[in-house]
């Protein structure tokens, strides 16, 4: 302790206090530097794990099947394929099926062989194909 702080109470600024006072702010640059990139790490980490449990979870719930030719599928039936002439949807059937896929027209879209009374299209896009 200075004589002069030991008396007044207050301490004067000397010039080494300055350079020091520098170094002080450099190192709390660097400090404040790494906890930001320690802190970006972890969040990226984070938000690297989220997309992989919601990829995971997605693809266990939507996942594409691919059928090959003369492959036996059901036709799910949902208000897209509804018959005409059932008003109360209890009734109707959920799948209808099984029909052979007589070709792939593209990797999500297969031509069915259906019945001629049927009223339905032949290609079917895969999400309706079980």
């Amino acid at each position: 302790m200075s004589p002069y702080e030991y008396l007044f109470d207050f301490k004067l600024e000397l010039p080494t206090d300055r350079l020091t006072a520098a170094l002080r702010v450099l190192e709390d640059i660097l400090e404040r530097r790494f906890i930001k990139e320690h802190l970006r790490k972890n969040i990226q980490f984070a938000i690297d794990q989220a997309n992989t449990f919601v990829k995971r979870y997605y693809d266990s719930k939507y996942r594409w099947e691919e059928f090959e030719v003369d492959d036996q599928v059901w036709l799910h039936i949902g208000t897209v394929y509804r018959p005409k002439g059932r008003a109360n949807k209890r009734e109707m059937p959920r799948r209808l099926g099984p029909y052979p896929i007589v070709r792939k027209i593209f990797p999500f879209a297969y031509e069915l062989d259906l019945p001629a009374g049927n009223r339905i299209h032949p290609v079917i896009f895969i999400v309706y194909l079980m």
